[in-house]
């Protein structure tokens, strides 16, 4: 049916474009593919939380130079690409999880040995004791990146009631109930921190 609202925010992540059109409003969002993979559970060997590790695997994957630029912002080095799309950890369950590979195939969720196989080769990289690996589940998901990498955040000033929390890119999880916090203070009380500044949705038709 039919809501009535006078307050709407675009939470949707890779389909905020999709819903924006809805509203007359064109959300500069892509959608990237990530895929993941998990081990069976194993003794300690993981101490740390990887939120990102840079590769001396050169990247190929991509449609133009401008996407290695401005969406990935990988270091160029002889030419070649080395990208820093890596992320793991170990549960207290003891499965070892690890993700990556930001590839530009639309709302496509298929998990592709090639996916995962590059993703083993870049966690070797740093974990070379890790040879012996199982894998036991592996998914993907679909993020939503913007074309400088900043999230969008904020009202959208040609439509009263309009607000934008989407572009988290792959940190989502890590960043979406601060943010949620802040946009919710903002409709609430009026609070306006300098971060709506810089995530300003304003920022795609002032360049």
């Amino acid at each position: 049916g039919i809501i009535a609202t006078k307050i709407i925010v675009n939470a949707a992540g890779a389909w905020a474009q999709q819903i924006g059109a809805m509203a007359g409003c064109d959300v500069p969002v892509m959608p990237r593919r990530g895929q993941v993979f998990v081990t069976p559970a194993v003794s300690k060997r993981l101490n740390h939380f990887i939120g990102v590790a840079e590769t001396t695997i050169a990247r190929t994957d991509f449609e133009t130079m401008e996407q290695q630029d401005v969406i990935d912002h990988p270091t160029i080095v002889n030419g070649r690409v080395q990208y820093r799309v890596l992320y793991g950890r170990q549960t207290a369950a003891g499965q070892i999880l690890f993700g990556g590979r930001s590839e530009l195939v639309g709302l496509n969720k298929q998990v592709t040995r090639e996916g995962v196989g590059s993703i083993m080769a870049h966690v070797l990289e740093f974990f070379p004791g890790f040879e012996d690996m199982l894998v036991v589940r592996t998914w993907a998901g679909i993020m939503p990146y913007t074309p400088d990498g900043i999230p969008i955040l904020g009202p959208v000033p040609e439509l009263e009631g309009f607000y934008l929390a989407t572009g988290l890119c792959g940190g989502g999880l890590g960043t979406g109930a601060v943010l949620g916090r802040l946009l919710a203070n903002l409709i609430n009380h009026g609070e306006r921190p300098g971060l709506f500044d810089d995530t300003s949705i304003t920022r795609f038709s002032d360049s």
